[in-house]
Order: C-alpha cells, then sequence, then structure tokens
C-alpha cells in the first residue's frame, strides 16, 4: 500500500471524468488518511492492520475504477464488515482498534455516499429500461413460464447483471414471445380464432440522463408511440361451425398483431387482428378486472 497514492492518482487521471470535483476531494482525504494509517501499521509492525489497510486499499482501487460494477454491493459491505470484524474481535491493542474505527468512521463520512450514488442510480436506471419490457404492463411476472424461461435461456434476451454501463445498464432490446392471442379476422367480420404466436420482438428504450441523482427519462418517437415491434410465426385456428386451422406470420406493434393466415381448408390467404395483452381491455372497459 506505499503506492497507493501514486496508484490513485494515476486511476482518478484516466477516471475523472465519472467524479465531481468534491467527490474527489473526499477521495483524496481518504486516500490520504490511508496512507497516515499504513505508516502507523508498519511501525508497529501490525500485520492484522496492514492487511486490513490493504483490504481498504484494493476496495478503493476497484470503486474508482468500476465505481458502476454492482460487485460493489457485495464488495463494499460484507467483505468488510467480516475482515473488520475479525479483526476487532482478535485484536485487543487499543491503539490498532482505534485505528480502526477511524478509518471506518473516515469511510462512512467521506466515500461510502460516493460509492453508492452511482450504483443507485444505475440500478434505478436499469429498472426503468426492465419496466419498458413485457407487453405493456411493466412487470417481468405478467410474461408467461415459457416466455421467462426462454428470456432468461438467451444471451440477446437475458439481463446482464454484471453489467451496469449506461446506455442500457444490463437490459437486452430483446425478447422472445410465446403465448396464445385472440385473433379477429378483417374481411369476414364475424370470424374470430386463437393462434399460438411465437417470434423475437425489439424493445424501443427511451434516452436515459442522470439529473441530481435521479434518472430523467427522455422518449423518442419510437419508445413513445412504437414501444416494440417483431416479426412472429403463428398456428390455430378460427372458429365457424368447426375449428378451422389456419398459420400464418404477423407484425406485432405494440400489443397488437397483424396476421397473415393461410387457410388449410379452402386454401386461401386471410388477414387478421391479434392481441398479445389482454390487460388492453381495460382501457376500454376500466372496470373489468382481468388477471392477466
Amino acid at each position: 500500500m506505499r503506492h497507493l497514492n501514486i496508484v490513485l492518482i494515476s486511476v482518478l487521471f484516466f477516471f475523472s471524468v465519472s467524479f465531481s470535483q468534491d467527490d474527489l476531494s473526499l477521495i483524496n482525504a481518504y486516500s490520504d488518511s490511508l496512507n497516515k494509517f499504513e505508516q502507523i501499521a508498519y511501525d508497529s509492525n501490525n500485520i492484522q492492520l496492514v492487511e486490513y489497510l490493504n483490504e481498504c486499499e484494493e476496495f478503493l482501487e476497484f470503486f474508482t475504477k468500476e465505481k458502476n460494477d454492482p460487485r460493489l454491493i457485495n464488495y463494499n459491505v460484507p467483505s468488510r464488515i467480516r475482515l473488520r470484524n475479525e479483526l476487532m474481535s482478535a485484536v485487543q491493542d487499543i491503539p490498532v482498534r482505534t485505528i480502526m474505527l477511524k478509518e471506518q468512521e473516515l469511510y462512512n463520512s467521506l466515500v461510502q455516499d460516493i460509492a453508492y450514488k452511482d450504483l443507485i442510480y444505475a440500478l434505478k436506471a436499469r429498472s426503468i429500461l426492465a419496466d419498458r419490457k413485457f407487453f405493456e404492463k411493466d412487470d417481468e411476472s405478467k410474461g408467461t413460464i415459457i416466455e421467462l424461461w426462454l428470456n432468461g435461456a438467451f444471451k440477446f434476451t437475458s439481463t446482464k447483471l454484471t453489467d451496469l454501463q449506461g446506455p442500457q445498464y444490463g437490459i437486452k432490446n430483446w425478447e422472445i414471445s410465446a403465448r396464445f392471442e385472440p385473433i379477429g379476422f378483417i374481411v369476414n367480420k364475424d370470424w374470430t380464432g386463437v393462434l399460438f404466436s411465437f417470434g423475437t420482438i425489439y424493445n424501443f428504450f427511451p434516452i436515459l440522463q442522470q439529473k441530481n441523482d435521479d434518472v430523467k427519462v427522455q422518449d423518442t418517437f419510437y419508445s413513445k408511440y412504437i414501444k416494440r415491434s417483431g416479426i412472429k410465426l403463428g398456428v390455430g385456428g378460427r372458429f365457424e361451425d368447426e375449428f378451422i386451422v389456419n398459420a400464418g406470420a404477423g407484425l406485432q406493434v405494440r400489443a397488437f398483431t397483424f396476421w397473415s393466415l393461410y387457410s388449410f381448408e379452402n386454401k386461401k390467404v386471410y388477414y387478421a387482428v391479434g392481441i398479445n395483452d389482454l390487460s388492453w381491455v381495460k382501457f376500454f372497459i376500466p372496470y373489468v378486472n382481468i388477471g392477466f
């Protein structure tokens, strides 16, 4: 830890754009205190205190390089508390215990808020983007069991928990849709049916900006009005006197899908509109309680 100042200055030089001047002053004050404590630890030849201060140094270097890394949650709290508690119970030397308590006090007052400020912002931003997925209702539990499994199984749809860097904070635009949806035919308006649809949907995300400690959401034309779009395949049928099998492809926009369907009975192509989020019924009939 003798070269902490040199290392820290180098790190802050390359990454200082991520910190305000006030934050840099607080970080430097904490770093200076660590160096003073280090000298005392070496003078007293106290290996346990040196180990503890080395842990503090590793955290500070990690934090200044990876300030939005979700590992800060684990690195910042459990490891420090565990090590400090172990040393506090083992060390009886009053001056050493005093130094450890002083370091913790300085950490709490100088660094802790900085360490969590941007992390909390990133988690807020991630939540906002995640809410834009899963068909309008802003809740992953609204997806079907198949969808939840599929979207977690593939890299292009699953959330990358270790990525908290903007602009998407680990949230992917793509998701997989696999569900039944009722349809109504356009030409023959008396015809209705149901399809099992499967496809990939692209979600249009807003632009997120940091405003003080909060997240400012700026919608684009696509994120506000289109929201999501994708190509889907479907197989099912329409209800007449009997169930007539139809299959085809569709284009989803928001919660609606526009289908081109081939009828295996009369060898003709029909057009239909499907809805894949029945909670939209509440838009037209607000008092209906639909538990989807």
